[in-house]
């Protein structure tokens, strides 16, 4: 063993046995990394929500939008993110190449994009 793969885990429950604790992290771990990919590839922490019935709202969205991605991505959430990120820009490229391809003002393929 070395320093790098060594771990330490604490409790406040001294009743609990080193079994325990590490059958409880174990499974206290996977909902931690779901709440930070909530965070910071589902914007969960970018949004200010007062009432408790948009609360909910918004989590049933995440919680939709987060299986889907798992299903499209093969049992991962962030192979499906990624997957339906490039196909939003290919989409997009593909948009832009077929309205120049047509004559249209890049002004407005701009404003159709809302990037102007």
């Amino acid at each position: 063993m070395t320093l790098q793969t060594m771990r330490a885990f604490l409790s406040t429950d001294v009743s609990l046995s080193n079994e325990q604790i590490l059958t409880y992290y174990s499974k206290r771990w996977a909902i931690e990394t779901y709440f930070r990919t909530m965070k910071s590839n589902f914007s969960f922490n970018g949004y200010q929500i007062r009432s408790t019935v948009a609360i909910k709202r918004f989590w049933t969205l995440l919680s939709f939008t987060a299986m889907f991605c798992s299903v499209t991505g093969h049992g991962d959430i962030l192979t499906g993110l990624r997957s339906w990120q490039n196909k939003k820009a290919e989409s997009r490229i593909e948009f832009v190449y077929y309205e120049a391809k047509a004559g249209t003002q890049l002004d407005l393929i701009k404003n159709q994009l809302q990037a102007a």
